[in-house]
C-alpha cells in the first residue's frame, strides 16, 4: 500500500470514529523492511494483532493484541470472557526467550530457511514451464501464485494434483466473490524442505502438462 493510500486510510479512521486493524502474522514482518505499514504512520487509531504459532509451532497458541490506551479494559475484558484461563507457563517460556534474543536468531533462521524454499519453488517452476505462465511471489510470506492458461479450470488443476499428491488452492477460493477471478494457483512452500518442493513442483508440471494439452486444441 503506498503512503498516500495509507494516509488517506488513516484520515478515514479520524473522520468515521474507525479502527486499523494490522495483522503482523507474517514471519517476514518481524525481522525485513517492508512496503509502508499503519504501524509506521500510527495515530492511535491503529489496533496491531499477530500470533506466535507461523513462527514456533501452532500448538503453542499464544496471540498478542497491542491495542489504543481507550480500548485496552474493553478488549481484556472480551478476552477473559472468551478464552478464560491462559497458558501462563507457556507465556513464561516466550517471554524468556525473547528476553534472552534467541527468539530474534530464530527468526531469522526461520526467514532464510523460507526464502531458500521460495527460491526453490520458483526456479523449478521456471526449469519446467519456462516463461509461459506468470509467477507472482515477494520476499516474505510462504506462498507464491501461478498463473494458469486460458481455458484451464484452477479447480480441474487442484483435483487433479491431490490425485498425485500436490496440494494446491484455486486463488478463487481466498474471493468473498470468486466470479471474475483468473484462473491462479496458490502454492504453499514454507513447510516444505528443498528436496520435497522440487519432486512436489515435477509432480504439478506433470499435471498441467496432462490438462493444458486439450485446452490448446
Amino acid at each position: 500500500m503506498s503512503r498516500q493510500r495509507m494516509a488517506e486510510l488513516l484520515a478515514w479512521t479520524e473522520r468515521v470514529d474507525g479502527w486499523v486493524i494490522e495483522d503482523h502474522d507474517d514471519p517476514g514482518s518481524w525481522t525485513e523492511p517492508s512496503a509502508p505499514t499503519p504501524c509506521q504512520f500510527d495515530n492511535g487509531r491503529v489496533i496491531h494483532i499477530g500470533e506466535f504459532g507461523q513462527v514456533l509451532f501452532p500448538g503453542l497458541r499464544i496471540a498478542y493484541a497491542v491495542v489504543p490506551e481507550e480500548l485496552a479494559d474493553v478488549v481484556t475484558t472480551a478476552q477473559r470472557a472468551a478464552v478464560g484461563l491462559l497458558p501462563m507457563l507457556e507465556q513464561a517460556a516466550l517471554a524468556d526467550l525473547m528476553s534472552t534474543n534467541h527468539f530474534m536468531r530464530h527468526l531469522r533462521r526461520v526467514s532464510d530457511a523460507y526464502g531458500e524454499r521460495r527460491e526453490v519453488c520458483a526456479q523449478e517452476l521456471r526449469s519446467c514451464l519456462g516463461d509461459s505462465l506468470p509467477i507472482q511471489s515477494s520476499a516474505r510470506g510462504t506462498h507464491l501464485i501461478l498463473g494458469l492458461p486460458p481455458g484451464v479450470s484452477a479447480d480441474e488443476i487442484v483435483a487433479a494434483g491431490r490425485r498425485s499428491r500436490v496440494r494446491a488452492y484455486a486463488l478463487s477460493q481466498f474471493y468473498a466473490n470468486p466470479d471474475g477471478v483468473p484462473p491462479r494457483l496458490v502454492l504453499g512452500y514454507g513447510a516444505t524442505p528443498p528436496d520435497e518442493l522440487r519432486a512436489g513442483v515435477h509432480r504439478l508440471c506433470s499435471v498441467l502438462g496432462e490438462i493444458k494439452e486439450p485446452a490448446l486444441v
